[in-house]
């Protein structure tokens, strides 16, 4: 595993632990993170318009490559881009840009690496979210 890896929360961290990826795997499943976290923000407007960037029937290197820079994209316009997250795309796509000359996953895995880190974000998200809501209910200031 990348050395960089330790750079990541521990929560990410950890369960990228657990669930043994390959370089590969991990790349997508971190760039997956972050359309989690911009997907929480979207879901204001009634919908998560980035879940349009992928094309569920699976995407080549290439989709993968503007993919990339589609999120950043996202990051910068739903004003998300905090060391966090500037750290988490600085991983996934280090660790993409060493292994795309050798890229051995079909387009379905990569969109499955993909929503693995999606859905484990907006679970994290949605988590923290119940838990924010329970305590101001008990807040009496």
């Amino acid at each position: 595993m990348d050395v960089n890896i330790n750079k990541l929360p521990d929560n990410i961290k950890n369960y990228l632990n657990e669930l043994n990826f390959n370089k590969k795997q991990t790349s997508l499943f971190l760039l997956g993170t972050l359309i989690g976290d911009i997907g929480s923000r979207q879901i204001k407007y009634g919908n998560k318009p980035v879940l349009n960037k992928i094309n569920f029937q699976g995407m080549g290197i290439d989709r993968i490559m503007i993919l990339f820079n589609e999120i950043y994209e996202k990051l910068i316009q739903e004003k998300m881009l905090n060391t966090e997250k500037e750290t988490i795309y600085s991983i996934a796509h280090g660790i993409f840009d060493r292994e795309k000359n050798n890229w051995d996953l079909k387009p379905h895995e990569n969109v499955y690496y993909c929503l693995a880190g999606y859905s484990y974000k907006t679970y994290v998200n949605i988590k923290l979210k119940t838990i924010e809501q329970e305590s101001k209910k008990y807040d009496t200031n």
